[in-house]
């Protein structure tokens, strides 16, 4: 047939063998040498599909023969099978996230086909996010939460983030739709948190959430331990600049994980491991001592500055006993003091007239102690003192005495002028005069006199006593005296006067 597509007509006549010819006879036919033109679009020429169901809008035409059929493929090489032409058809793509193909085949009456294809991504995998990893503890009721996500297709959106207050508590929206990866939170102290996000693509595949306990979890903790600190168990005094500390501390959120010593609250020790005793080292030299402990947890919250206070004592030895009156062996009072040895880290000591403590009660250990011996009327015998001591560790020493005569009754005495205490040559003066003294003490001895020539004794000071001594007289021609035992008891004054007509003589000297 001649070329070009289109109506074609073949004519044909006959002829017989007697050479007659016949009519003309012909038959017409269409050429259709060109297939359909026509496209394909997968949901409505998207970019990308969140299923492997999209919809394919199909338009093809032919003008010679016309479309007859058409048939699809994911690959270009299985197809579904002929079929009426539509405009529309449901197609399911291959699965597995991806650029998806999809081929149409169109064919008109005249067989003639051709293939048109229209290609899509397909995101079905919803993103992955998690709320970022936070401290175990947070020093402050506001900080600060942090997130990421990403998406292998089409792109992040955005996120939504959720908040549990405690391990039995309820997940709740905290922030929805944000875009921001990261927000302060407020909360509240000694509470627990747990967060836990999502993300969404552009697509609209949202990720679930991870559930259970979240991504992540803190605890806010401002509030700082609290504690004190005990020296040799509450001791007033110490006889050893080696003391033992008794340490008690308590955080009810995150707990107290370290602390640090002090002996003048500016120069600390390291940070170190609570400990609930510690042996210590005062500074040297007596007196007061204070020694200062501050206390962290394990969030990092420090304490306040707690002190005690004991006093340095080396005047007593450091080992147990006592001495009443610094060993004195008389008293002429009942109140007395107590010098109290102890060893280090002695912490009470009981006090008592009678060696079974009756009625004792334990007291903090104090090296020095104004105490009552027992007063049995008048009578001359020893006052026996009873000490005993406990350490920190609770532990009970032997009993330890001392005692000292009580000596209430002051001496008796008296003073004599027996004259002037020379008379060499005419420089002598008559007022001086030699005093004979006596004193008598029946328990303490006599100790101490005082001379003078006032009845107030006034700018007169004790001296040893001595029977005899010389004095020189004032106006007044008299002389007084106390006596003073060993027991401190002073006796009443004494007097003695020198006549006023007393006659000295000179000696007479001839040449």
């Amino acid at each position: 047939m001649p070329a070009g597509d289109g109506w074609k007509t073949v004519y044909v006549r006959f002829r017989d063998r007697a050479g007659n010819v016949s009519f003309t006879y012909s038959a017409t036919i269409t050429l259709d040498t060109v297939a359909p033109s026509g496209s394909i679009t997968i949901d409505g020429d998207a970019i990308y599909a969140i299923t492997t169901a999209v919809t394919l809008t199909l338009c093809a035409t032919d003008s010679t023969s016309g479309l007859s059929q058409m048939q699809f493929s994911n690959d270009s090489a299985n197809w579904s099978g002929w079929e009426t032409y539509t405009t529309t058809k449901a197609w399911t793509l291959v699965g597995g996230d991806g650029i998806k193909t999809v081929y149409v085949q169109y064919r008109d009456n005249a067989s003639n086909a051709t293939v048109f294809s229209d290609t899509i991504i397909l995101d079905s995998t919803p993103p992955s996010s998690a709320v970022s990893v936070l401290p175990t503890y947070q020093t402050t009721v506001a900080f600060t939460v942090s997130w990421t996500g990403s998406d292998a297709g089409a792109g992040l959106a955005s996120y939504d983030v959720q908040v549990r207050d405690g391990a039995g508590g309820t997940w709740t929206d905290w922030l929805t739709y944000t875009t921001q990866t990261s927000a302060t939170f407020n909360g509240a102290d000694d509470h627990t948190y747990y967060f836990q996000c999502r993300a969404r693509d552009t697509l609209g595949n949202l990720e679930p959430y991870q559930g259970g306990n979240g991504d992540t979890q803190t605890t806010i903790d401002v509030s700082p331990p609290n504690g004190s600190i005990t020296i040799n168990g509450g001791a007033f005094d110490t006889t050893s600049t080696n003391v033992q500390l008794t340490l008690w501390y308590t955080d009810t959120t995150s707990g107290v994980s370290q602390m640090a010593l002090s002996n003048d609250g500016s120069i600390y020790t390291s940070w170190d491991s609570p400990a609930t005793s510690r042996n210590w080292i005062l500074p040297a030299g007596d007196g007061l001592k204070t020694v200062y402990v501050r206390y962290k947890d394990t969030a990092g919250n420090v304490s306040a500055v707690y002190t005690d206070t004991i006093s340095l004592d080396t005047t007593v030895q450091p080992e147990f006993g006592l001495s009443i009156n610094a060993g004195a062996l008389f008293t002429n009072k009942i109140t007395v003091t107590l010098s109290i040895g102890a060893q280090p880290g002695t912490a009470q000591m009981q006090v008592s007239n009678e060696g079974n403590f009756p009625g004792a009660t334990w007291e903090p250990y104090t090296a020095h102690r104004s105490w009552q011996v027992t007063q049995y009327l008048n009578y001359v015998i020893p006052r026996l003192v009873y000490a005993r001591y406990k350490d920190v560790n609770g532990s009970v020493s032997s009993t330890y005495l001392d005692d000292i005569i009580m000596d209430v009754n002051p001496p008796t005495g008296s003073v004599s002028i027996i004259g002037p205490s020379s008379a060499r040559g005419l420089r002598v003066l008559a007022t001086s005069v030699t005093l004979s003294l006596r004193a008598e003490d029946d328990v303490s001895g006599v100790g101490a006199m005082l001379i003078s020539n006032r009845p107030d004794f006034a700018g007169a000071a004790w001296e040893t006593y001595a029977t005899s001594r010389g004095w020189t007289l004032d106006s007044n021609n008299t002389v007084y005296v106390r006596f003073r035992d060993n027991a401190g008891n002073v006796s009443a004054t004494y007097s003695a006067s020198r006549p006023s007509n007393w006659s000295v003589f000179l000696p007479l000297i001839l040449k």
